[in-house]
């Protein structure tokens, strides 16, 4: 009994201990509750008054002329030169003092000139006037600039044109020279003057040097082969005009390339060839320069014939053959 009065005892000191410690719980929770209240009132008054700040943070900014709050923190982060600041600032003033100090003498120059409304209308009207014109002519300006351009585009298409169109025309040419060579013997034709042309120009290599370079043979038109004359400037005359020796000069550079010609075709067969009189009727002077022409042939790689009735010539040409004519025999050879 004793020892269960005790145990009562001390739960009722417990509990007393517990109802105390609970009171001062309540106690407690109710001080923080109240704390938390003004902590709260607190931060919205203090919420208030930052967008308060910061809306004329952002005025006073935007009224300076930044973008915003944000680039003012940001120029305030960057270094600070106090020197440098202090210079530009002084740079500025004494700039605005001598800005100050034109506009005052301007104004005094100005003070003794009295203000015409009439003319300050009129000079305005006039200005106004030019300014318009100015757009005008820019406009008419920029108008020439596009044309001068398109006209240059319009060059260069016409160069490419005219191009093609000398193209077309050489192409046009090309096709009537070859309608034209392929109609009745056209073709003929023109292969037979080309083999003469060359013809003719390997045979005026060996007369020009027959003749001392006096002379040469050209092709003309029509295929006619004339004769330029360096004794007489140089001008073109007829083969008709040549004396005797030089026909048969000209007549032997011909045949002679004829030969050269069918031997560089055929270079197995043998270089020689026959002349058939050609030349009984010259003088003696032109039948001298026959003799010093058939001289030259002895220095070249060539048989040359020869068939004659002129007598002289046995003295130039050391084999010969003579034949004679008999009128019951017929023609002999004599020796």
């Amino acid at each position: 009994v004793v020892l269960l009065k005790q145990t009562i005892q001390q739960a009722v000191i417990q509990y007393d201990k517990s109802i105390a410690e609970k009171q001062e719980v309540h106690q407690l929770l109710f001080q923080s509750e109240t704390i938390l209240k003004m902590l709260e009132s607190q931060v919205a008054e203090l919420t208030i008054t930052v967008g308060s700040r910061s809306s004329e943070l952002e005025a006073a900014a935007s009224a300076e002329g930044f973008a915003g709050k944000q680039a003012v923190i940001e120029l305030l982060a960057l270094p600070f030169d106090e020197t440098q600041i202090s210079r530009e600032i002084n740079a500025y003033r004494e700039a605005e003092a001598s800005l100050q100090n034109r506009i005052a003498e301007l104004a005094n120059s100005l003070s003794d000139e009295p203000y015409d409304p009439v003319l300050h209308k009129e000079s305005t009207t006039s200005l106004m006037l030019l300014i318009e014109k100015q757009k005008e002519l820019t406009l008419v300006l920029d108008r020439l600039y596009q044309a001068v351009k398109q006209a240059e585009a319009q060059q260069v298409e016409l160069k490419r044109l005219e191009k093609e169109l000398e193209t077309a025309r050489f192409r046009a040419a090309n096709l009537a020279s070859l309608a034209k060579l392929f109609k009745a013997s056209g073709f003929v034709n023109f292969v037979s003057s080309v083999y003469l042309e060359q013809l003719v120009g390997i045979a005026n290599k060996r007369f020009h040097v027959l003749t001392n370079r006096q002379l040469s043979m050209e092709l003309a038109d029509g295929n006619n082969i004339v004769i330029r004359d360096y004794l007489n400037g140089g001008h073109l005359r007829s083969v008709k005009t040549l004396s005797g020796g030089q026909t048969f000069q000209a007549s032997l550079s011909l045949a002679l390339a004829l030969a050269d010609v069918v031997h560089a075709r055929r270079p197995g067969t043998d270089n020689f060839f026959f002349l058939d009189e050609g030349f009984g009727s010259l003088d003696k002077e032109s039948l001298q320069m026959v003799f010093d022409t058939l001289r030259t042939l002895r220095l070249e790689n060539r048989i040359v014939g020869l068939i004659s009735h002129v007598e002289e010539l046995q003295q130039e040409i050391d084999a010969h053959i003579r034949v004679v004519s008999d009128e019951e025999e017929g023609s002999r050879i004599v020796d």
